[in-house]
């Protein structure tokens, strides 16, 4: 807050205005390129300029974790005989 009270500061006033948006077609590897390129760690997520929802790092990476376990699972079971396609 820089030499300002919390309780008489508006949020208007400490807000970033040039905010990176996504829209809930873009891809889960788009989202994290852009967070990484900006250096953000959250995300609106706007529909027809409307706020629909918000993506964190933390939702993208435990997203990847679980896509990447329910993968090593799959070829485990591959290579001991014992997957069901």
């Amino acid at each position: 807050l820089q030499g300002r009270s919390s309780r008489d500061t508006e949020v208007r006033e400490i807000m970033a205005e040039d905010l990176v948006t996504v829209s809930p077609s873009q891809t889960i590897d788009e989202c994290m390129k852009l967070m990484t390129q900006f250096r953000v760690r959250h995300v609106p997520v706007l529909d027809n300029l409307q706020v629909v929802g918000v993506v964190s790092m933390g939702d993208l990476v435990k997203y990847v974790i679980g896509a990447q376990t329910e993968e090593i699972e799959h070829l485990q079971a591959y290579i001991t005989g014992s997957y069901v396609s």
